[in-house]
């Protein structure tokens, strides 16, 4: 997630493109891969800070796809499977809420108060 232009810039989301997945269909701009990016975004901070080895980031082939059709329901698919309820929305709820609790800095680093970045 480290700019190869500028190596004190990391990036992720809809902002990037991974220069070795350019070529392919994967990863789209899809929301999942940038909740997936921010941990290792957040721990390659804090060891290009430190001058430490930085983690590769290596996306995921393909992922689940849940849309909210605005009325308490939402349309799934994965692997060209569709599905589609209220159930569904409760799954994208429960998964979405999952996803904000990796951005809790006390989840992100197991020694979060020691990194110095409280």
């Amino acid at each position: 997630m480290q700019s190869t232009s500028h190596s004190n810039v990391f990036a992720g989301g809809d902002c990037n493109t991974i220069e070795e997945y350019q070529d392919k269909s994967y990863p789209t701009k899809a929301g999942v891969y940038a909740v997936r990016e921010g941990p290792f975004i957040a721990k390659n901070l804090v060891s290009y800070i430190n001058r430490e080895p930085l983690t590769e980031y290596i996306p995921q082939r393909s992922f689940l796809s849940l849309m909210m059709t605005g009325d308490g329901y939402c349309i799934g698919s994965k692997y060209g499977i569709c599905f589609y309820g209220k159930w569904v929305w409760k799954l994208k709820d429960y998964i979405d809420k999952s996803f904000m609790n990796m951005f809790d800095p006390n989840l992100i680093f197991k020694n979060y108060n020691e990194k110095g970045t409280e």
